[in-house]
């Protein structure tokens, strides 16, 4: 296949390795919004072209943009930018017939009306994407416990709220650690498999009667801790809430009740930048059918 030119309009330090893996696939690599970037710090900088020049966004084959959803004022997320990156009428004038990888496709649609017929694939929601970045979530849940846990995850009673794609690898991960792990979930086909790896479960819905655990992962994209359940939960406990904005977590509740939380966003691109940025990498190449 001939090489594509690829922009990558934005993102965090994972997006210098996902540049960094297209290079070395063979791909022309655009950078915008990487000012405050120093390329002598980068093994592959002679491959990347970065530039805020965004009339060489018409030379791209396609573009990626951070998976966050761009604000209210048309930024996407840029902090490796001296000043914000707005994609304004002219940037999607210049990209609307381009294929366009990005996150939160309806939100994009939305708040960019000139995008709203374009050729939009949300990455972060294939399967094959939201699979391989459980690892880095997981692993970075787990940094985060450690870090502002005051005694030992050996031991530790720890609660995982919901038995997805992340709450599979954490809950394992923490065995291993010899945590004391209890997973919930919903369905019963989970709660066997729960059970099945060692682990004690117990019906999501339970969590609302009584919460005695040291440290509590949230990975279920809903209020689950609601001031209620507060209430019941153990006052000494760390909850790490890694679901998306609004989080499962009433932050002003468990601050009233001076339970200590965090919400833990973006993990992979914090943690494990490089892992993070190879998996991005690795989605679009398969899904524009290129190979690393």
């Amino acid at each position: 296949m001939e090489a594509k030119t690829i922009a990558i309009f934005g993102g965090d330090k994972r997006f210098l390795f996902c540049g960094g893996s297209l290079a070395q696939a063979g791909c022309n690599v655009l950078m915008f919004g990487f000012d405050q970037f120093k390329t002598t710090e980068h093994p592959l900088k002679e491959k990347l072209t970065l530039t805020n020049d965004c009339d060489l966004l018409t030379k791209a084959d396609c573009v990626i943009l951070p998976p966050q959803p761009i604000d209210a004022d048309g930024c996407v997320a840029a902090p490796l930018n001296s000043k914000p990156l707005h994609l304004n009428q002219k940037i999607a004038e210049i990209i609307k017939n381009k294929k366009i990888f990005a996150g939160f496709e309806y939100v994009l649609k939305e708040h960019v009306p000139q995008l709203a017929q374009s050729d939009i694939t949300d990455y972060p929601a294939l399967e094959e994407f939201a699979v391989l970045n459980a690892v880095p979530s997981a692993e970075g849940a787990i940094g985060v416990a450690i870090e502002n846990f005051e005694g030992t995850l050996h031991g530790a009673k720890c609660l995982v709220c919901g038995y997805g794609r992340i709450g599979k690898v954490l809950a394992a991960d923490l065995s291993s650690l010899h945590a004391k792990v209890t997973v919930s979930a919903r369905k019963p086909t989970d709660l066997a498999l729960i059970t099945a790896f060692g682990h004690t479960a117990i019906e999501t819905s339970a969590i609302a009667n009584g919460c005695d655990y040291d440290i509590i992962f949230n990975t279920i994209p809903r209020l689950i801790f609601d001031e209620r359940t507060l209430k019941k939960t153990n006052p000494a406990a760390l909850i790490i809430d890694l679901a998306s904005k609004p989080g499962g977590v009433d932050f002003k509740a468990a601050r009233k009740l001076n339970i200590d939380t965090i919400h833990a966003l973006s993990l992979p691109g914090k943690t494990a930048p490089r892992a993070a940025g190879e998996i991005i990498a690795t989605t679009i190449l398969n899904c524009l059918n290129t190979q690393i």
